[in-house]
């Protein structure tokens, strides 16, 4: 997304080679129910990067997303990064999962907003370890008020899962985000990935 108000709902990426989602140029638009799955060394699930000549901010608010590295899928973490938010841009990330990355999330914004609350982040971090908020992340994000959880979650076929432990209706959010009040992009009492998307394999998700 470079710039605009689209909002967006309903979007698997599977296998890229870069960037997962990228936004930029002052997006301000809304998105929930995303899953993101990267096997790729030196990637990152979901960006968010303004420059000099963007038009204006980007502050996008996003919900129920799921981002699934290569330490999951791949061959280690490698240097990754599951979320990242830098030079100008700004983004709000509520009932995400995050997992398999060498760095969760990071934040290398000019203007220092990144809002992180009621998400779910473990399974990152290189040389064995198990860290859940990870690298650049203020130490705010774990702060009881945030609501954010560094146990695992449950998931299967790779993305598929939800936790209500720390979750906030999504619906508060604004009058584009349904109501759904869990952690995660894909419910298994409602898996809207099926016989329109492909497996991790590339076979038909049925």
């Amino acid at each position: 997304m470079r710039g605009g108000y689209v909002n967006l709902k309903h979007i698997l990426v599977t296998k890229p080679s870069d960037r997962g989602i990228r936004y930029s140029d002052g997006w301000e638009g809304n998105g929930q129910f995303w899953a993101i799955l990267t096997d790729v060394d030196d990637s990152i699930g979901l960006n968010g990067r303004d420059t000099d000549e963007s038009p204006r901010t980007s502050d996008a608010v996003m919900s129920n997303v799921t981002v699934i590295g290569p330490n999951v899928v791949g061959n280690g973490p490698g240097d990754t990064e599951g979320v990242q938010v830098r030079d100008g841009a700004k983004g709000e990330f509520h009932n995400f999962i995050v997992t398999g990355f060498d760095d969760s999330f990071r934040n290398r914004s000019e203007n220092g907003d990144m809002i992180l609350k009621n998400s779910a982040v473990f399974g990152n971090g290189g040389d064995g370890d198990d860290d859940g908020l990870h690298s650049s992340v203020q130490d705010d994000y774990r702060d009881a008020a945030n609501n954010n959880s560094e146990d695992e979650i449950a998931l299967t076929d790779i993305f598929v899962g939800v936790s209500t432990t720390n979750s906030s209706n999504a619906s508060t959010l604004g009058e584009f985000f349904e109501a759904a009040n869990f952690t995660g992009a894909v419910s298994p009492d409602n898996d809207w990935t099926l016989g329109w998307t492909l497996n991790f394999d590339g076979t038909t998700r049925e």
